[in-house]
């Protein structure tokens, strides 16, 4: 008689868990840390937060079981700027607050599994993201703000901030969702002439702002042209 075959062994599910955590808090702690080496305020606010699109994703997509890598990535990330231990712990809480509703916002309406070409999956993120921001952005200047490491006024923080996250949550977020996303029948002349559109218009939208050709005055007066 032949032998049996020996079934594979799977991966017992607290392994497959604990894998997936420590690949997302190094996911979110090595974007976090590029985010904060072009911090805009002080060292904690940037104008392009992408660990906000990270963890709002992973908790759509893993679950929301996932949220303690959320939240050691977060602590870790402003535990090594220069804020006090006491903000770095706070802002934490805000950043994990944020994502956690970003990421149920967008379950209630788009499951785990969302479609960008769905008009209501789209809304559901469009509000999930912004409304998640302004959760973490009024937690992390109130808490800079107590501990006396907030710099400059209180409004141009809270706006920076918002607009930050909000900037990470809608850039980076749809890439995941789009990879993880449902397989459509493939079209073949639409996806070319979306590439091409997006490159002809992003090579025009950097040329106006900061190419040598084409100068527009107003655009070379603004802080941030990108």
């Amino acid at each position: 008689m032949e032998p049996a075959l020996r079934q594979p062994r799977s991966v017992p599910a607290p392994l497959v868990y604990l894998g997936r955590a420590l690949l997302l808090l190094l996911a979110y702690l090595g974007a976090a840390h590029i985010g904060t080496r072009y911090a805009s305020i002080g060292y904690t606010i940037s104008l392009v937060w992408a660990p906000t699109g990270i963890a709002i994703a992973a908790l759509v997509q893993l679950g929301l079981r996932y949220w303690p890598a959320i939240a050691a990535g977060a602590f870790l990330a402003n535990l090594l700027t220069p804020v006090p231990v006491e903000s770095a712990a706070v802002i934490a809480t805000g950043n994990l607050a944020e994502a956690l509703l970003a990421a149920w916002l967008v379950l209630r309406v788009a499951g785990a599994r969302p479609e960008l070409e769905d008009l209501r999956h789209l809304k559901a993120l469009l509000v999930a993201v912004p409304a998640g921001a302004l959760v973490s952005a009024a937690i992390g200047v109130v808490a800079l703000w107590i501990t006396g490491a907030l710099v400059g006024p209180a409004t141009t923080a809270l706006a920076v901030w918002w607009a930050g996250d909000v900037v990470g949550g809608v850039v980076v977020a749809p890439v995941f969702f789009a990879w993880g996303a449902r397989p459509r029948r493939p079209e073949r002349a639409r996806p070319i002439l979306e590439i091409a559109v997006l490159c002809i218009g992003a090579a025009v939208a950097a040329e106006v702002a900061v190419g040598p050709f084409v100068r527009v005055p107003v655009l070379r007066e603004i802080d941030y042209t990108f």
